[in-house]
């Protein structure tokens, strides 16, 4: 599975959105997420509707976790 981040910006100081794109399988998904003091929201990281299975989700989560704590999207 490959995880890019295409862009990320900030609304307000505790709310980010961040567009990535993930490859899997043969697929290719481009997404919005919404990150809240650290916590991920989006239906493309909810098992019930996404496209991914569970270990991908909880792949993209860990990266996008580990970003968080690196302070990657600090601006």
């Amino acid at each position: 599975m490959i995880i890019r981040i295409n862009d990320f910006s900030w609304n307000g100081t505790q709310t980010l959105f961040v567009q990535v794109t993930v490859e899997c399988e043969n697929n290719s998904y481009q997404e919005l997420l919404r990150i809240v003091d650290s916590a991920i929201y989006g239906d493309f990281v909810n098992e019930n509707k996404s496209p991914l299975k569970h270990d991908e989700i909880r792949q993209l989560l860990d990266y996008l976790d580990k970003k968080i704590k690196t302070g990657f999207f600090e601006e």
